[in-house]
């Protein structure tokens, strides 16, 4: 089993870098400011013009107008400079990178342009107990089946009684490390409460038990950038490893639904419930469904407003 750890670095965005230029600007020799995207805060000194961290590096005003800039970008010091924190996968063809939702908010990230969370009026965690709220309460063994940043098992952990989460691309698994905001996944992680595998999801359920799980949570990027995880062969394979009774929660949103006059929720609900799902409804973000009790599904497709 892998075991990975959080990566502590001074991180800095735009919300930061603005204090940081309005302190130099009114000539103060010091100033109170996150280096961890809002988690805590720390002192900064400002010295010929420069910008000193408590760990002895440094960067230039020439730094901090770049960051600001670039506002849609977290930058690591590393060495007296500053990196943009993203990676490129090439077999894939995907960008990655960390996105700032604001000062003091959990940290989203960007596929290719896509932000893998809502953040228009809320922000990562806020939407991610959302979503939860409508399994709770979360009992017994949880899939995760696309961890990304890591918000949703971190927050399935506190409820059940373990946590399996599922990242197919080393590259995401490396930004959550760098996330302050997932500093709880590794710590679940290292506790024995939440288990990281480097693994596509879609492989990972072909390889389980018949009903192994009794919540699978599937919270997956658009179909363009995953299309196997949206196929029929999948949405069987939950089917297969979820216990008798057990809960099923897909995240929707709502691509397609103005672009193409498609409804993605209301074709995956079709097709949950011609597959074998029983007591299908729309909830917050996406789709509730279970597996049936017994081994005659209920076919019905209902809408619950919650």
């Amino acid at each position: 089993m892998e075991h990975y750890t959080p990566v502590k670095k001074t991180l800095l965005s735009v919300y930061q870098a603005r204090l940081l230029l309005a302190a130099l600007q009114q000539k103060k020799s010091s100033v109170h400011v996150s280096l961890d995207l809002g988690r805590t805060t720390e002192t900064v000194t400002l010295k010929d013009d420069r910008f000193v961290f408590p760990d002895g590096k440094s960067i230039t005003i020439d730094d901090i107008k770049k960051i600001i800039k670039h506002d849609t970008a977290v930058y690591l010091v590393e060495d007296d400079s500053i990196m943009k924190v993203h990676f490129f996968n090439q077999e894939l063809a995907l960008f990655y990178k960390l996105y700032p939702v604001g000062a003091d908010k959990p940290t989203t990230f960007d596929i290719s342009g896509i932000n893998m969370h809502a953040i228009k009026d809320t922000d990562p965690w806020t939407d991610t107990k959302k979503k939860l709220k409508t399994i709770s309460p979360i009992r017994g063994n949880v899939l995760d089946t696309c961890m990304g940043l890591g918000y949703t098992a971190m927050f399935a952990a506190k409820e059940a009684e373990h946590v399996v989460t599922c990242e197919r691309d080393l590259h995401v698994i490396e930004l959550a490390r760098i996330n302050p905001w997932s500093r709880e996944l590794f710590d679940g992680a290292k506790e024995g409460k939440i288990e990281i595998l480097n693994t596509s999801s879609f492989d990972y359920v072909q390889k389980c038990s018949n009903e192994t799980f009794d919540v699978i949570i599937h919270d997956p990027p658009r179909p363009n950038f995953a299309r196997e995880l949206y196929s029929n062969a999948f949405y069987a394979e939950v089917l297969r490893v979820l216990k008798r009774g057990g809960t099923f929660y897909h995240y929707t949103g709502t691509p397609f639904v103005s672009t193409q006059k498609r409804n993605l929720a209301d074709e995956i609900a079709r097709r949950l419930t011609s597959l074998g799902f029983t007591g299908v409804v729309k909830v917050y973000g996406g789709l509730l469904a279970k597996k049936p009790n017994t081994k005659t599904p209920q076919r019905a497709v209902r809408s619950r407003r919650d």
